[in-house]
């Protein structure tokens, strides 16, 4: 596989409060919830990849000790998911084609359609800045983000994520069909780890 220009930004800092416990290290058929993430991202042809990490960052470096990853601190993990979007941003190589924005609690992505929209976003016109995927109408995660948009997700803050440039640059938006709905679902309460694990 051809490597992309492409910056893998990964987003483990939060500190999972509806889980009542570490969320990363959750156990998923008895590994890391993270670990799906990062098995992932090890096969998906980009340039580099950055863990952003705040709470109980301690127990997550061990994880991608010896692998090719950026592990970026957030020391204001506890305001947003929008301060870890930006401090992967922050330290992105400046001549990257895009930002891939991945949360790390989303463990049944494969990855055949995900390399797919990556191929895709190199494939499309000067008009895509954006690309997600989207199952049965709603739209999911990761999300893919032109170069062109470092200056408004370097600045994010709060909880909201991206939700408002995205909506600031519907024109710009390309919805890519997902075969399933792994872009969907994401792990937030010990109800759904006990789902997935049964």
């Amino acid at each position: 596989m051809t490597t992309r220009a492409i910056s893998a930004i990964i987003l483990a800092a939060g500190t999972g409060t509806r889980m009542k416990s570490n969320k990363p290290l959750s156990l998923l058929h008895g590994k890391p919830l993270i670990s799906y993430c990062l098995s992932l991202m090890d096969e998906i042809p980009v340039q580099e990849r950055i863990l952003v990490v705040g709470h109980q960052a301690e127990l997550l470096y061990p994880l991608v000790s010896g692998k090719p990853y950026w592990t970026i601190y957030n020391h204001d993990y506890q305001q947003g998911i929008g301060g870890s979007i930006a401090a992967g941003i922050q330290v992105a190589s400046p001549d990257t084609s895009g930002y891939m924005i991945v949360l790390a609690d989303m463990p049944l992505l494969q990855r055949e359609p995900l390399t797919a929209m990556v191929d895709k976003f190199f494939q499309a016109d000067d008009s895509v800045w954006i690309m997600r995927p989207v199952y049965e109408g709603e739209p999911g995660h990761p999300v893919l983000f032109h170069s062109r948009m470092r200056p408004l997700l370097s600045k994010l803050r709060g909880t909201q994520g991206a939700k408002e440039i995205i909506g600031n640059h519907t024109d710009h938006v390309r919805l890519i069909p997902w075969p399933d709905a792994s872009c969907l679902v994401d792990v937030d309460t010990q109800e759904d780890i006990s789902r997935l694990n049964e």
